[in-house]
């Protein structure tokens, strides 16, 4: 007698419902990326324009005559001005912020003072705040 050769019925029935397995697993995840690749998209987008913006304030505060040097800590009131820069590079639906603030820290008893940066930008739900404290000189 000669071996047949091929699948017996047995072994395709196996493949069928391993590879049924497989693909509700696939499904499953590909619906859960699908359904939050909007949200991540933005908030992608948010961090980049919010990063842009404090990079530029940054760059920003050597210059002379520059607002945020002028500003006198503490007691001086909060700089919100939004530079034409920051708003060009935020895309149309989101909308970007900032707030320059004198800051205290904690256990310093020198004459330095401190500010406070805060770019937020924000579409919808989605909302990045971007905090970076530095040295008034």
């Amino acid at each position: 007698m000669t071996k047949s050769k091929g699948f017996t019925l047995i072994e395709l029935l196996i493949f069928v419902i391993i590879l049924a397995i497989i693909i509700s697993i696939l499904r499953t995840a590909i619906s859960f990326a699908l359904k939050y690749a909007p949200v991540t998209h933005n908030q992608t987008v948010a961090t980049a324009a919010a990063d842009g913006c404090m990079g530029y304030l940054l760059g920003q505060r050597n210059l002379n005559g520059y607002n945020f040097n002028s500003q006198t800590c503490p007691g001086a009131t909060d700089y919100t001005t939004v530079p034409s820069f920051c708003t060009n590079i935020t895309p149309s639906n989101f909308t970007t912020t900032i707030k320059i603030s004198c800051a205290t820290v904690s256990g310093f008893t020198g004459t330095q003072a401190f500010k406070k940066i805060e770019v937020t930008t924000a579409s919808g739900s989605t909302k990045t705040v971007l905090t970076q404290l530095i040295a008034d000189y």
